[in-house]
């Protein structure tokens, strides 16, 4: 039977070390990191956007303020689950050159666990990752604690990391001036991103 996933963008984050500027809102040669993220979740049944406006896309509200990504993360399970999907994808702002391939091929590894995490072999990213929507009672229940790391929930987890190898520039990601600079540089190496082409179901 073809399983159903939703997707989310993790969209509620400011650069406090870009000054303050709103992550989902830089511009990437002709598209802002916004339409990219959706864009790189493109093969989901449905796309959604926590911590701001969906641009088109539904807009997901933490039901905790203020408990940074793990709470996006719980409020997208919450809304997979309600939707009858059995995965939910989620993807930063601050990584443009995320692609819906990159998903794909997390979730064949899914079968078996409850999360597969992308990794370049060096570094996990955490939030490039296809959790199980069973998940949605345990991330509110550990809302309620102090440790909101989303890399110390996915280990209590049957977490499962798929590595990339000699793909590190695709998980590239722009916490401070130097890295939107390299970024931005990089962009004409990019394979021919088309934000019309990979526009997110809604």
């Amino acid at each position: 039977m073809e399983q159903k996933v939703f997707g989310i963008v993790l969209a509620g984050g400011r650069g406090r070390r870009l000054g303050g500027l709103d992550k989902a809102a830089i511009i990437i040669g002709e598209s802002s990191t916004l339409t990219r993220a959706k864009a790189a979740l493109n093969f989901a049944d449905t796309v959604a956007v926590s911590g701001r406006d969906g641009e088109g896309a539904p807009q997901i509200n933490d039901a905790k303020p203020n408990k940074g990504p793990l709470a996006g993360l719980a409020a997208g399970l919450n809304w997979s689950l309600k939707g009858g999907a059995q995965w939910l994808a989620t993807a930063p702002t601050d990584m443009p050159f995320l692609s819906a391939s990159i998903y794909r091929k997390l979730l064949v590894q899914a079968d078996g666990a409850d999360v597969v995490i992308a990794s370049d072999g060096t570094s996990h990213h955490w939030l490039v990752a296809i959790w199980s929507a069973r998940l949605a009672q345990l991330a509110n229940a550990s809302l309620e604690g102090n440790d909101l790391s989303i890399a110390k929930f996915a280990k209590r987890l049957r977490f499962r990391i798929l590595v990339f190898p000699g793909e590190k520039a695709l998980f590239a990601n722009i916490n401070t001036e130097a890295d939107l600079e390299s970024v931005r540089k990089n962009i004409a190496r990019e394979d021919g991103f088309d934000a019309s082409a990979r526009t997110s179901k809604t």
